[in-house]
Order: C-alpha cells, then sequence, then structure tokens
C-alpha cells in the first residue's frame, strides 16, 4: 500500500507540467532600415510630440517644445538628463530584446530568458509570444516595459526606468518608405 501511494504521488507531481517553448519567436522580428515615428515623450518635462527617423545607422529626432535632444543607438539626451539605452531604440519599440543564447525558465504562465553577461545580468519577460519587460542589472539597474503591441509589428508603449529616471515613449504612427 505504502508502495502504491508513493507511486500515485510521484504521478500526480509529473502529470501536469507546464510546457515552455524553448524556441525564441522574436529573432524572425524584422526592423526596417528606415522608418519615421510619431508620437509623444514623457518625462519630468511633461509630454511632448516627437518625429524620430532612422536611416540606415543615422537617427534624427525632432521633440516640439524642446530644447537640444540627441539621440544614437546608445543614448538619448533630452533636455538636461541623458538615458543610456540598453540597446538601440528601434529594438525597444519592435520588440527585439533577445540574442538568442538566453535561458529560459517558465514561471506563473511566462517565459523568462536570462542570460549573465560579465557583471551585467538580462532578463526579458514574455506573455503568449511578446515581450512584457526587460531588466538589466549590473552598476545600476534599467527597467523597460513594453505595451500596446500594434498590428503593424512595433510597441506602442515604452517605459524607461533607469534608476529614479523615467522616459516613456507614446507611438501613435509608424511609416515605412515603400522602395
Amino acid at each position: 500500500m505504502k508502495v502504491f501511494l508513493l507511486l500515485l504521488i510521484l504521478l500526480s507531481a509529473c502529470a501536469y507540467r507546464e510546457t515552455c517553448p524553448k524556441d525564441y519567436p522574436e529573432l524572425a522580428v524584422s526592423i526596417p532600415e528606415e522608418f519615421k515615428l510619431y508620437g509623444y515623450i514623457g518625462s519630468v518635462y511633461g509630454k511632448r510630440p516627437f518625429l524620430l527617423i532612422k536611416r540606415g545607422q543615422e537617427y534624427a529626432l525632432k521633440v516640439g517644445g524642446a530644447g537640444e535632444v540627441y539621440l544614437s543607438s546608445e543614448e538619448v539626451c533630452y533636455g538636461d538628463e541623458c538615458f543610456k539605452l540598453p540597446l538601440p531604440v528601434e529594438h525597444l519599440i519592435f520588440g527585439r530584446l533577445l540574442e538568442g543564447d538566453e535561458r529560459v525558465v517558465c514561471r506563473d504562465g511566462f517565459r523568462v530568458f536570462t542570460k549573465k553577461s560579465g557583471n551585467i545580468k538580462k532578463e526579458v519577460v514574455y506573455r503568449e509570444n511578446l515581450p512584457v519587460s526587460l531588466t538589466l542589472k549590473g552598476d545600476y539597474e534599467i527597467k523597460a516595459f513594453l505595451s500596446s503591441y500594434d498590428e503593424k509589428g512595433f510597441f506602442k508603449r515604452v517605459l524607461l526606468k533607469i534608476n529614479d529616471q523615467k522616459l516613456e515613449l507614446f507611438i501613435e504612427e509608424l511609416e515605412i518608405p515603400q522602395g
């Protein structure tokens, strides 16, 4: 009887196992070489309209009513605040956050991809094949939260938190040149 009870416990413990696909669906995400984005940037300075143009490796960012604004693949400076970006801004907007060599675990219906590189720990959380957050921890902490996925293949809202600073992108329109 004890053996039967032990066997029953073992079988019931193994009966339900959350399936955790090990694939990297976003690696197929295509990021256009050229595009224009229209929307709003929110920060401590309020909410201001912006236009982001990308052509190859060059960026042009115009923010209404703001002083000098600078954007590269590594940082954005707005007013007197500079935000070091964890990856190029278009990767955040289009949701390409994985490199393909992360460890995958399932946790409460989410897929969590983790990787440690030097003193930086990266965690990307997926829900239903879409990324919802990115966390980088090292000398400082960066969090990105993605929401409102558009059928054109980009996220309409990206919230960046870098230590105690916050920058939010509200994207209303994407234009990709034809040709």
